[in-house]
């Protein structure tokens, strides 16, 4: 009987990543003659996932719409109370000596001082307060940063809720995926989905969830919506159209009830 040899598999090369997938940082050399100039060096996946000021991240408008919409929302939600603090895109420093920086897309911080002023990062150590929720949107470049390697070193920078938004195209369309953890001790267990797949956020007294490719958030006590500001500016207008409306259609009422009673007056005399 002929013996039969099993081809071997064949050893697939990882694909390159281009030179500047995870973006780029600008420095000052020396040229030859004597001057100094700007070029731009590319980043790698390490500084990527622990930048610092002056890193430069593209985004694509997906993935920057989705970060402007949770931001404006939580932002509104805590206008009123100053001393919560929401931050999109901000490096932070963590009091925790085995960890490097992060960029959060979204993060809220409760007990900040001086919310509004000026910070080029947030320093934990100086601040004396951290994150309790932070919101990630993965991107190509981050996939395994967003949905595997901060889930640890969030959980050791103390967060106590880290949620992230994830999407990628099959034949049949786009699938979308919210998927959240808790810190429970010193490490995250993940936050079980509701039936429609939201999750509750007990840090921010919120659900969270997708809809047709858009992050919706909901007041888990009064049961209303979060609005971003455009949203808001629209629901304002039509507030202020039906108020005048209804102004003017009383007004008119007023001015036809006083036509009548001159008329009735008139006919009594």
């Amino acid at each position: 009987m002929a013996l039969k040899f099993r081809t071997p598999p064949r050893t697939i090369s990882p694909r390159p990543v281009p030179e500047f997938f995870y973006g780029w940082r600008n420095v000052y050399v020396d040229t030859p003659d004597g001057r100094r100039q700007l070029e731009q060096i590319p980043l790698t996946a390490e500084e990527a996932l622990h930048p610092e000021e002056g890193y430069v991240m593209p985004e694509n408008t997906e993935h920057a719409r989705l970060i402007d919409s949770i931001n404006e929302m939580l932002k509104a939600r805590y206008a009123n109370t100053p001393d919560m603090a929401v931050f999109s895109d901000l490096v932070i420093a963590w009091d925790n000596p085995q960890l490097k920086t992060h960029c959060p897309d979204v993060m809220v911080i409760p007990n900040v001082r001086e919310r509004d002023k000026k910070r080029g990062q947030f320093v934990v150590a100086k601040e004396g307060t951290r994150p309790i929720f932070v919101v990630e949107i993965v991107s190509a470049s981050s996939k395994e940063a967003d949905r595997v390697t901060k889930v640890g070193q969030y959980a050791r920078a103390g967060v106590r809720e880290y949620v992230y938004v994830d999407s990628w195209r099959r034949t049949r369309g786009e699938h979308w995926e919210i998927a959240g953890f808790r810190l429970m001790g010193d490490h995250y267990l993940p936050m079980l989905p509701d039936e429609d797949g939201s999750l509750y956020c007990e840090t921010v007294g919120l659900r969270m969830g997708l809809k047709d490719g858009e992050v919706w958030m909901q007041d888990y006590e009064t049961g209303e919506y979060l609005l971003t500001n455009l949203e808001a500016q629209a629901a304002r207008r039509l507030a202020e159209t039906r108020a005048a409306e209804e102004k003017a259609a009383r007004e008119a009422l007023e001015v036809r009830l006083a036509e009548m009673e001159a008329k009735l007056r008139g006919a009594s005399l």
